[in-house]
């Protein structure tokens, strides 16, 4: 018994220790950073719009355009991978190089904002938040990027509790740096251009933290053999120019696919009975599927014409994907699934739990308050705690207590929801499965980061996360129609029995783990 306890109390020390490291300081002040522009897009927009009274027409339509971008970011990735920046490069490295250039920029182009007037020069502006949109988007790649090449494995899931910490604190900096300013000048959420001007470089003074800690890290080692390393600066040149016309001509298939050729197809889809949400959201994933395999072709029609060398663009357009089967074999195809339906459990709970809210007609104040005041917090907990049972025991092992945890939240909305009579009843097991929510999430992107490969970290990562979101929001948007017929418990039902098949499947993928990586167990 003196020997656990002992034990436990090393454990604490060292966890303790750890949150003082190099790594997980920078990965926190990365986070803090670039997330200050990334709510320029997501929050600050959608004020803009509200207070000018700008209407989303045909015109204003151009404000999605940032968001689209941002959706579809794992386009960026291969580039980031695989080609290295001149000059910068040899000084930084290849990591850094990227990071550093891409916040410079960021900075500019934030600067830009405070000086452009929306109501009088909206195209202008709108152009300038979507290059925001796009080099924030190569900002948080590269974070990932570093953070996987930079920590080991057990060390994974208290990194992203850092970068977590960072995105909450950043929401809140933000936010409390406008208000301020608002009152100061007297305008009291009225339009003042003056506020958002004050308020824009107040953000870029903020982004500067970024710049400054990627120059105090070091670019992480990476053992593994990029064979890409001897092309000339006219190939990274030719390749860089090359592979921008691939992203503009994506962009551009994407959008008529989604605005005209689907058209058709969706007043078909409507009399058949299905939702318009579900609808829409079926609309952009085949755009994005068709415009992707579109980029991919043109790859192969540039290696084709021999205006690259042919390891560097097949390296670009599919060696990513290649790579992960012929690491993992026959074990690839569990691992996939795992990714897919991980989050499947925890997004669903959510959007559920949030229907108790409507249900019970609770005040918009109190909502507000635990969404986004209590929920990060407990979401934080639940971060740093797996944080520390990974240090404890080991990432790997780790993972079947993330599907469990899963398991545990998805029963306590279940308890929440037997009793909506009770408001502070409903509120305490509402706020507490964000606990659990916010382990298992933090586990499952230890779980991606542990099984990238370093040469593809960047396109791994991201082809990843965005596939299991894309998969848990399509059935998302399917549940609402067995709500509809079942009802919220019921459906809840058939989570926790979805909940436990992944918990098979998450034991089964940690044995294939810890054989491949000869862990004891």
């Amino acid at each position: 018994m003196v020997g656990k306890s002992k034990s436990y109390k090393n454990s604490i020390s060292r966890f303790l220790s750890m949150l003082l490291y190099d790594r997980v300081i920078a990965i926190f002040l990365l986070g803090f950073s670039v997330f200050s522009s990334y709510f320029i897009i997501f929050k600050n927009l959608d004020d803009i719009i509200e207070q000018t009274h700008l209407v989303y027409d045909q015109d204003t339509m151009v404000f999605l355009l940032p968001l689209i971008i941002y959706s579809l970011r794992f386009i960026f990735a291969p580039l980031i991978d695989r080609v290295q920046l001149p000059f910068l490069n040899s000084i930084l490295g290849r990591r850094r190089s990227w990071i550093v250039c891409s916040q410079i920029c960021s900075f500019i182009v934030i600067l830009m904002l405070s000086i452009v007037n929306p109501e009088k020069y909206f195209s202008l502006f709108s152009l300038f938040v979507t290059i925001l949109a796009i080099f924030t988007s190569i900002n948080l790649i590269l974070i990932d990027a570093i953070r996987i090449e930079s920590g080991t494995k057990n060390l994974q899931p208290l990194l992203v509790a850092a970068f977590m910490l960072g995105y909450t604190l950043s929401n809140h900096t933000c936010d409390i740096l406008f208000d301020a300013i608002d009152s100061y000048l007297g305008v009291y959420g009225h339009y003042d251009f003056r506020v958002w001007s004050i308020y824009f470089v107040s953000i870029s003074i903020i982004s500067v933290i970024g710049i400054i800690t990627t120059c105090y890290i070091k670019d992480p080692e990476n053992d593994e053999d990029l064979n890409l390393l001897g092309y000339s600066k006219y190939d990274y040149y030719k390749t860089f120019i090359l592979y921008v016309l691939s992203i503009v001509a994506f962009i551009f298939i994407y959008s008529f696919l989604y605005n005209q050729l689907f058209d058709s197809v969706k007043s078909n889809l409507i009399l058949q009975g299905l939702s318009n949400s579900f609808i829409n959201y079926l609309k952009n994933i085949s755009s994005i599927v068709v415009a992707l395999i579109c980029m991919i072709i043109i790859f192969y029609f540039i290696d084709y014409l021999k205006l690259l060398p042919h390891n560097l663009c097949t390296s670009i357009s599919t060696n990513f994907f290649t790579d992960f089967f012929i690491k993992f074999k026959e074990s690839a195809m569990p691992l996939l699934l795992l990714v897919i339906i991980f989050r499947i459990p925890e997004i669903t709970g959510d959007f559920i739990s949030d229907s108790f809210f409507s249900v019970k007609h609770y005040n918009i104040e109190d909502i507000s308050n635990l969404k986004y005041n209590i929920a990060p917090i407990v979401q934080l907990s639940g971060a740093f705690l797996a944080g520390f049972i990974a240090l404890k025991i080991g990432m790997i092992k780790s993972l079947t207590y993330g599907a469990v945890s899963s398991l545990i939240g998805i029963i306590l909305i279940l308890l929440s929801g037997i009793n909506l009579a009770d408001t502070q009843y409903i509120f305490f097991f509402s706020t507490l499965h964000y606990l659990f929510f916010g382990f298992s999430y933090t586990i499952f992107i230890g779980m991606i980061s542990v099984i990238v490969s370093r040469a593809y970290s960047a396109t791994q990562f991201v082809l990843f996360y965005i596939a299991s979101s894309i998969i848990a929001e399509l059935i998302n948007n399917y549940i609402l129609s067995i709500i509809n017929v079942h009802g919220e418990i019921e459906t809840l039902f058939l989570l926790i029995i979805f909940s436990i098949v992944v918990i098979m499947l998450t034991n089964r993928v940690k044995n294939i783990l810890m054989n491949m990586f000869a862990i004891k167990t």
